[in-house]
């Protein structure tokens, strides 16, 4: 557990499995199924109770690129004095957010969880960048006509996990918009600022962008190997065309009938004039 303070406020960064998580759900008189939220993996949303409320967000990593499963969960858990945080796993984003936090002057506890989920989002924004990055190259391979099957399948899997993250990150902006809209009492909507949902919005941008680019990788690499095909299709039936006609000819002298007289070469000739007339007719 990490925990600081600023300006009287508590704030405490909590793992799932830390028993303070159940010291908090006693304190707060939770019942089974509140509790039951607070350890399960949530949809963003925001819960209002009595005597505290509930901000759910939920942010890619670099791992959900890896293997579309890791997103860190945060949860807000917030009394008139206390911020509780509660994550499903410790993540560098994470201590980086708190080492912010030490820095600024916040104005509450509006300020202090602006300024964690600002600097959590912003890190998930970079890596996506870099993740840009690394599908511009893979573009270049695939138009250079590099053929791997197991990049197709991984460009699949990252379109599919790239939806859901869209999703994801469209539950947050949502979170956003509502804490804009001064749903939790405890906090001042005035200190949310319009650069969070400007943010929010322009992760959502990017995350299209990025399913668009992989759609598109797809798409050329369809298109190369179809390209391919076609072009061995024509060169067989090239083949095909300057062979057949030498094959009639050397069917015609080779059947048991009176014919021109004309020797072996004879035939070799006419064939192999024939098959050049038929390819300067094709090209």
């Amino acid at each position: 557990m990490k925990e600081l303070k600023i300006k009287n406020i508590n704030c405490r960064l909590i793992a799932k499995n830390d028993p303070e998580v159940n010291k908090l759900a006693k304190r707060l008189e939770m019942n089974e199924d509140e509790i039951e939220d607070l350890l399960e993996e949530q949809r963003p949303n925001i819960l209002n109770f009595e005597n505290y409320s509930i901000i759910t967000m939920l942010f890619p990593t670099q791992e959900t690129i890896k293997n579309g499963e890791f997103l860190l969960q945060l949860t807000f858990v917030i009394t008139k004095n206390e911020i509780n945080i509660i994550a499903n796993k410790e993540h560098e984003y994470l201590t980086k957010a708190f080492e912010e936090v030490k820095e600024i002057k916040t104005e509450g506890k509006t300020g202090i969880i602006s300024e964690i989920i600002d600097t959590v989002r912003e890190e998930s924004i970079k890596t996506f960048d870099k993740f840009d990055d690394y599908l511009d190259e893979k573009e270049k391979e695939i138009i250079q006509g590099k053929r791997d099957k197991k990049l197709m399948i991984t460009m699949h899997n990252l379109k599919e996990t790239l939806y859901y993250t869209l999703r994801t990150v469209q539950g947050n902006t949502t979170v956003i918009k509502e804490l804009l809209q001064n749903k939790i009492k405890m906090l001042n909507p005035k200190y949310f600022s319009e650069h969070q949902e400007d943010r929010a919005l322009f992760f959502e941008d990017l995350i299209e962008l990025l399913r668009e680019s992989v759609s598109t990788n797809i798409e050329t690499y369809a298109s190369l190997i179809t390209q391919q095909l076609n072009e061995r299709i024509y060169k067989l039936t090239i083949i095909s065309a300057i062979m057949l006609i030498p094959a009639m000819i050397s069917g015609f002298f080779g059947m048991n009938m009176p014919l021109p007289n004309i020797n072996f070469y004879g035939v070799i000739g006419i064939s192999a004039i024939t098959a050049f007339i038929t390819y300067w007719i094709i090209k």
